[in-house]
């Protein structure tokens, strides 16, 4: 008893140095400058998201570097914080700015640039995945879309998760109009990403494979399934990892494991200021009838309640 006591002490005041060190880096000119309260209302939220000084120091640098974002500092007051609150890799949304951005990739205009690879971030979209796609849409070899529409496609299409070599594969396969020989080709690589592993949480609250998707919502399953929040298993290293994260994590025989790996019990910051798994997230905002994916979407994330045992293991 004495032994948890001690420990649950140093844990409490780990976090409370923890939130004095974010609350002092928001509020220096050398961090983001904000006012007093400002920095005092969001350090306590930023410490229950787990995120530290380091981190938010990365991401700053991406967000302000000349030679990736370049966005200006008051913009970063305002997007650096609801960014890390979702715990956006600062190192893969660099990737997909360099994606989007560059001539040899999607060629966006920086603007649009921006504001996208932000979207595709929170979506935990792949930037080498960007790239495939943006070749197989519009390149002459493959589906040969306009312009503009190879753009379009390629950002809805990275924001599901969807296998570019099926998709050519399926596109080149398919019979009937570019447009009908397109969607039959997008609906094959959506179940082809990632070997058919992933699933996300429909309006149900309930997780479902892409298969589950396609058989419930037809020709509306593309975007349900994007918009969709995605389930997260525990690896090895006691956090939570998507299915595309965690083949990263093992890169071969990352099925095998992901099999084995329990579910993660997801937890996010509900309106009310209280902590919610999603089952429970779901019904509080579902019996308000409003929209608990884009509430979840929005909602800073907390560390599993895995993760968070995990913590608490001396």
């Amino acid at each position: 008893m004495a032994a948890l006591k001690l420990l649950l002490l140093s844990v409490l005041g780990a976090a409370a140095r923890t939130e004095d060190e974010i609350y002092r880096w928001l509020f220096s000119s050398h961090g983001l400058n904000l006012g007093s309260a400002d920095a005092a209302r969001e350090a306590p939220i930023l410490t229950q998201c787990a995120v530290g000084v380091d981190y938010l120091t990365k991401l700053k640098a991406v967000l302000y570097s000349t030679s990736s974002l370049d966005y200006s500092m008051s913009t970063i007051q305002h997007i650096l914080i609801p960014l890390a609150k979702q715990h956006v890799d600062p190192e893969e949304l660099n990737s997909l700015f360099q994606k989007l951005y560059s001539t040899k990739g999607v060629d966006l205009s920086r603007t649009d640039a921006q504001s996208r690879s932000l979207e595709l971030a929170k979506a935990y979209a792949e930037a080498g995945q960007v790239q495939e796609l943006w070749n197989v849409l519009y390149s002459t070899n493959g589906v040969d879309l306009p312009k503009r529409d190879a753009q379009a496609k390629t950002l809805e299409l990275a924001k599901a998760g969807c296998d570019p070599l099926a998709l050519q594969n399926s596109f080149r396969a398919a019979s009937g109009s570019k447009d009908d020989r397109l969607n039959q080709a997008v609906s094959s690589a959506l179940r082809a990403n990632l070997n058919g592993e992933a699933r996300r949480y429909a309006k149900d609250g309930v997780a479902y494979d892409v298969k589950g998707f396609q058989d419930h919502y037809g020709a509306k399953a593309l975007m349900e399934w994007a918009d969709a929040p995605p389930e997260m298993r525990m690896a090895p290293d006691h956090k939570a990892y998507t299915a595309s994260q965690f083949r990263v994590y093992f890169t071969s025989n990352w099925e095998r494991y992901w099999h084995a790996a329990p579910v993660a019990t997801q937890r996010r910051l509900a309106e009310d200021g209280k902590a919610y798994d999603l089952p429970d997230f779901f019904s509080w905002y579902n019996s308000r009838h409003e929209d608990w994916q884009q509430k979840w979407e929005e909602a800073p994330e907390l560390p599993c309640k895995e993760c968070s045992a995990a913590l608490m293991v001396v």
